[in-house]
């Protein structure tokens, strides 16, 4: 069960559109709000890294901030 409604693939989703449309770098912005788990456990751990390790990725990829992760309260 994809408790984070296919975050991940949303990443990669936004990371190929810029790739492929360059004209869209800093012009677009994908807004993902996401409540607060009821519980931590192991998958909601490695789903955390895994989304953090991608955000990370694509910011270091076009050297920019494009992806700003927020913290819980924000």
């Amino acid at each position: 069960m994809d408790i984070f409604k296919g975050i991940s693939l949303k990443l990669l989703a936004f990371k190929q559109l810029l790739l492929q449309h360059p004209k869209f770098r800093g012009k677009v912005v994908l807004v993902q709000i996401v409540n607060p788990v009821r519980g931590m456990g192991k998958d909601v751990e490695d789903v955390q890294v895994e989304s953090r390790m991608m955000v990370n990725g694509i910011n270091d990829m076009f050297n920019t901030e494009i992806i700003r992760q927020g913290n819980e309260g924000e």
